[in-house]
């Protein structure tokens, strides 16, 4: 099992015309327990599951649209197609070209530092999917767009939600059942601070 079959198992009944973009915002989550290794590194199956929090305001609002040549403003900033964020990026929407093969046009705002420790991949790409939902008109519910969210970042799968999310490991083999589900929880005392002491990309990836 690879990404190309569960993502075509996923939008099999989806094939639709693009609007003329596709926009959404995704909040960046913070693991409240996390999940240690995975058993899949394909498919980002986690070896255990996991519990998160959204960070409401901060996060990633993504809008995507038809081009002629894929491309990438990030804050402002042009990317080049061989910067790493773009070479991920586009990695992971070859898998959603279908048959027309589109390019894409893709302009993100993100309000917490990239590659800083923030989660800034989680909500990127959840931004990334909700707004690929909102460009094709897809008719799939949250679970599915966590399990697609999932394929660009295993911590993505929790930033299609907001609030307290539980991400469930799952047993298939196919992944279908490590889904990321919204908890039924109220907590207005809760409260979150978010102290930057340095805005620099880490030296050590989260994967």
């Amino acid at each position: 099992m690879n990404k190309t079959v569960m993502i075509d198992k996923i939008l099999a009944s989806e094939i639709n015309a693009p609007q003329a973009a596709g926009t959404a915002y995704a909040s960046a989550n913070i693991a409240l327990c996390k999940y240690w290794g995975k058993r899949n590194l394909a498919l980002n199956l986690p070896v255990t599951g996991s519990l998160s929090v959204s960070l409401g305001e901060l996060g990633t609002t993504t809008r995507i649209s038809i081009a002629g040549e894929d491309a990438l403003v990030l804050d402002g900033v042009h990317l080049p197609g061989e910067d790493k964020i773009a070479k991920r990026l586009f990695g992971f929407l070859d898998y959603f070209r279908t048959a027309e093969n589109y390019r894409f046009s893709v302009e993100s705002e993100s309000t917490v530092p990239i590659g800083a420790g923030l989660a800034s991949s989680a909500s990127g790409f959840a931004a990334t999917v909700l707004a690929l939902k909102d460009l094709f008109q897809w008719e799939i519910n949250n679970e599915a767009l966590s399990v697609l969210a999932r394929m660009g970042s295993g911590s993505a799968s929790r930033s299609i939600y907001k609030g307290f999310v539980e991400w469930d490991a799952g047993v298939a083999e196919d992944g279908m059942d490590s889904v990321a589900r919204s908890l039924d929880v109220a907590w207005p005392e809760f409260r979150i601070a978010v102290l930057s002491v340095s805005e620099a990309p880490k030296k050590i990836g989260s994967t």
